[in-house]
């Protein structure tokens, strides 16, 4: 009996041994005792959290997103991707990349950086509109010129009803217009070009009454500053055949401190005239190699110092032609020609590209809203957006990337002319 309980209590004795030492083993391991201890389980248990960016189209018409195969964890910098798939949408252009759908979230555009939170992030394609309204111009009229100086759009002459002398700026970082000292010569289809932030009127006609027009050869310098104008060496254009219209047109750009002017005129030896020269710092003329077809319009524009004229009225079987002079070598070249075949169709220069906008159709029977980009770097035309309102004989200018269609005619008529005063613009893409 006694040897029982003896080893009863041997027994005992082990198995309380036996749990004290479990214990300690167990706290060891709970505490990370020891020095040399993993975290492994830690990690197994609260494995860490990551998120995704994700881009979405947006209603884009063609294109694709760009994929972000990136993990993050939260504080990691995100550098938001760009548009290397061309998402585009018909009437819109690519800004940049939004939070929310309708682009009242947080904006982003490539390149810049923003921390990972504690959620995924989708980001939509924001979009803006290709063309949009600004205030109108005060007075309604066509076949106007227009010029930027000091950062502000000058509208020049033209005509409503009668012939103007009128002018007027505006300024697009208020989308107001202001009234200036009116031209000491009323006239409309004239050159209007800024050098060195001076504005430049040469030639062009008076007179509403298509059987009783008058040329003028007459040039004139307006200064912003002074709001004053000033008379300068006429425009050596030989005398018109007679004083219908159609007897003598003019287009002109200025580009590398000079102004150069094409034209067509009825009278003298030949219709096919020289390029014309005007020097403003010495108020002197000169002449270069004739452009190489003759129509009786003429639309001109310049890229990085080249010259672009487009022949952009003849007969009804004429079609559209358009050529580049380089006044280094005082020489033209024949480059690709419009696809949408018109009439009267103006050219401006923008974003490293030339555009094609407005004018009337080949039948004369209408006006057309129709406009394309050529790219000088592959000598090719694509139709683009159109603008909202067909008009022909518009005034039309670019400034900082966007393109102003300011007042025109939404009549086809010579005659008969239906002055616009509405501005719109085509954002730089």
């Amino acid at each position: 009996m006694w040897n029982q309980i003896s080893n009863f209590r041997l027994l005992f004795r082990q198995l309380v041994s036996l749990c004290v030492i479990t214990l300690g083993i167990i706290t060891i391991i709970a505490s990370g005792g020891g020095g040399g201890g993993s975290d492994d389980n830690d990690d197994n248990n609260n494995p860490t959290l990551t998120y995704k960016v994700t881009y979405n189209a947006n209603s884009a018409n063609s294109g694709a997103v760009p994929a972000d195969s990136t993990s993050y964890e939260q504080g990691d910098a995100v550098t938001v991707l760009g548009n290397p798939g061309n998402l585009s949408k018909i009437g819109y252009y690519f800004t940049g990349w939004n939070t929310a759908a309708d682009g009242t979230g947080t904006s982003y555009s490539q390149g810049q950086t923003f921390t990972m939170g504690s959620v995924n992030v989708l980001l939509y394609a924001k979009w803006e509109a290709s063309w949009t309204s600004k205030t109108s111009m005060p007075t309604a009229r066509a076949e106007l010129g227009v010029a930027t100086a000091n950062n502000k759009i000058y509208a020049i002459g033209g005509i409503s009803g009668s012939t103007l002398s009128t002018v007027e700026v505006y300024d697009p970082l208020t989308d107001l217009w202001e009234a200036k000292a009116s031209m000491p010569t009323a006239r409309r289809l004239m050159v209007v070009a800024a050098v060195n932030n001076k504005i430049y009127v040469i030639g062009g006609i008076g007179g509403s009454d298509p059987n009783n027009i008058t040329y003028t050869n007459v040039t004139e310098e307006y200064d912003p500053l002074t709001d004053e104008w000033t008379t300068k060496s006429p425009f050596p254009i030989e005398e018109a055949f007679n004083n219908i219209l159609d007897n003598q047109y003019i287009g002109g750009t200025a580009a590398g401190g000079k102004i150069y002017i094409v034209a067509y005129s009825a009278g003298g030896t030949s219709s096919q005239c020289p390029t014309y020269i005007y020097d403003p710092s010495n108020d002197t003329w000169d002449t270069g190699e004739p452009v190489p077809f003759t129509y009786t319009r003429y639309s001109v524009a310049s890229l990085n110092d080249t010259i672009y004229v487009i022949a952009c009225y003849g007969l009804s079987s004429q079609s559209l032609k358009m050529a580049k002079y380089d006044p280094i070598s005082d020489s033209w070249l024949l480059v690709a020609s419009p696809n949408v075949e018109r009439r009267n169709a103006q050219i401006v220069a923008a974003n490293g590209k030339i555009y094609a906008i407005g004018g009337t159709s080949m039948e004369a029977d209408d006006v057309v809203s129709a406009v394309e980009e050529y790219d000088p770097s592959t000598d090719q035309w694509q139709e683009i957006e159109s603008m909202p309102t067909a008009r022909r004989s518009t005034g039309l200018v670019a400034l900082e990337g966007d393109i102003y269609v300011i007042g025109g005619s939404e009549s086809p008529s010579e005659s008969f002319m239906s002055p616009l005063d509405t501005v719109e613009v085509k954002s730089g893409d």
